[in-house]
């Protein structure tokens, strides 16, 4: 059985546009610039502040020790360095129970996230539409 959030748990759904694999996308042209003319201007990533902001009004709501505060990403985004600093210094839980599910984890996922009561979501679609439908009571967005 999958762990779900909880109805004190925060869960910080992390997604960045930027590639990890920077110079291969740079060289084939797929990098998103910051700034385009067709949309103008993006975030690439939530800052840290965002999510830090986001777990200190959650912690002093329900107390540091009566909430798990979890992130949700894809893995291969769990080596950026602000889902490291969210992890070390804010002291959250990486997602990790429905990376054996092969092609299928993001639908995992998409319902643990629609499950959370108090979510804060990085801009994404994904994030925006399971949080919205789960009906969360809180939902934190840049």
């Amino acid at each position: 059985a999958t762990t779900m959030p909880g109805k004190d748990g925060l869960v910080l759904y992390f997604r960045t546009f930027r590639s990890l694999e920077w110079g291969k996308n740079l060289k084939a042209g797929f990098e998103m610039r910051v700034f385009d003319k067709a949309f103008g201007l993006r975030i690439m990533a939530p800052p840290f502040a965002f999510f830090e902001y986001a777990v200190r009004m959650h912690r002093n709501r329900f107390g540091k020790d009566k909430s798990t505060v979890w992130v949700l990403c894809e893995p291969k985004q769990r080596e950026h360095f602000t889902v490291a600093r969210i992890v070390r210094e804010l002291g959250a839980q990486l997602f990790r129970a429905n990376d054996k599910l092969g092609a299928r984890a993001w639908q995992a996922d998409w319902l643990f996230l629609r499950s959370a009561q108090h979510a804060a979501v990085a801009p994404s679609t994904f994030g925006w539409w399971a949080v919205f439908l789960g009906n969360a009571e809180r939902i934190y967005f840049p």
